[in-house]
């Protein structure tokens, strides 16, 4: 259940609106009040590799007097930060002048909140922006933007964020392409494909990544597969041959998958892996360094689960 389902107040309704209607996002309930939870649990790491964090937002509603606001008004007895230790130095200062608890971890991908915290009793987790959400409906703010971060892959790669509401076609506006040339996916782990036409309008942080649906790089992309992995005995078709793993959709080699990969991996070599191949050999193709954006799947002409497949196969590692 999503914070901003229920993070409202038992009379003042302008206090516990999580958003403007006029700004045509969804306001929260006000029909539902935060309640029972003895540990409220902030996650301030990204969602996945390309995500941005409002790190200058998010310090300015960390002082005192907000965080004591926000343990009495929904009776929170504590506060636990989860930070990346890449930020350390920057919220170190800050949270050590507040009454709350503060974690330190490397940023992993999925979030897995076991990882770095052993919990006992009533909790709540929220991400970044859900507390900012919070923050500020505490003391009274509105919220009537959404971050929407943007990387855009390619030749020139451009990385920047905006605000939401608005249109994938709009986005695309802002980077100077056309949208019909590019592939727009949403993050983090979903592998979808967004239309130019849908307009992002939830209130929480979106990430859009763009890539170019013709290949951009000028190295013959097939050639260099076979000379970094594989020797002149063997065959790059016989050895990840796919016909009896996948019944009646074979991959068909056709390197779309590695076309688009922004990691520049060779996602159909890593799908076959973890069916019949070893850890060394994923390791060898550098699986870790796949962010699971699940764009192989998505453009692979026989429908092969490409991105499941490799997070089953990184589970293992």
């Amino acid at each position: 259940m999503k914070f901003k389902e229920y993070l409202v107040t038992n009379s003042d309704n302008t206090a516990g609106s999580a958003a403007v209607s006029a700004a045509g996002i969804p306001a929260a309930s006000k029909n539902k009040v935060y309640e029972n939870c003895k540990q409220l649990i902030v996650k301030i790491m990204p969602a996945h590799p390309y995500q941005y964090l409002l790190h200058g937002e998010l310090k300015s509603l960390l002082i005192p007097e907000i965080i004591q606001s926000i343990k009495k008004k929904y009776h929170i007895e504590l506060i636990t930060f989860i930070i990346t230790t890449t930020q350390a130095h920057e919220y170190n200062s800050v949270l050590s002048q507040t009454d709350c608890e503060v974690i330190y971890s490397k940023a992993h991908y999925p979030f897995a909140l076991e990882k770095v915290l052993k919990i006992s009793g009533e909790h709540q987790l929220i991400d970044w922006f859900e507390f900012i959400i919070l923050a500020k409906s505490t003391v009274g703010k509105h919220i009537t933007h959404f971050p929407v971060s943007v990387t855009l892959f390619g030749a020139d790669e451009k990385r920047w964020i905006t605000n939401g509401p608005l249109t994938i076609s709009e986005i695309a506006e802002q980077a100077g392409i056309l949208s019909e040339e590019y592939i727009f996916s949403d993050h983090p782990y979903t592998g979808s494909v967004v239309k130019s036409d849908k307009k992002i309008d939830e209130l929480c942080a979106h990430e859009i990544l763009i890539y170019p649906k013709v290949n951009s790089r000028k190295r013959s992309l097939l050639k260099n597969i076979v000379s970094k992995f594989l020797s002149q005995e063997q065959n790059i078709g016989e050895i990840f041959k796919t016909d009896n793993i996948y019944e009646n959709k074979p991959c068909q080699k056709c390197l779309k998958c590695v076309s688009i990969c922004p990691e520049e991996l060779t996602p159909f070599m890593l799908s076959a892996i973890s069916e019949r191949g070893s850890l060394k050999e994923a390791m060898e193709l550098q699986i870790d360094r796949c962010s699971e954006c699940g764009l192989c799947s998505s453009t692979c002409p026989s429908r092969i689960p490409i991105m499941q497949n490799i997070q089953k196969l990184k589970k293992e590692l």
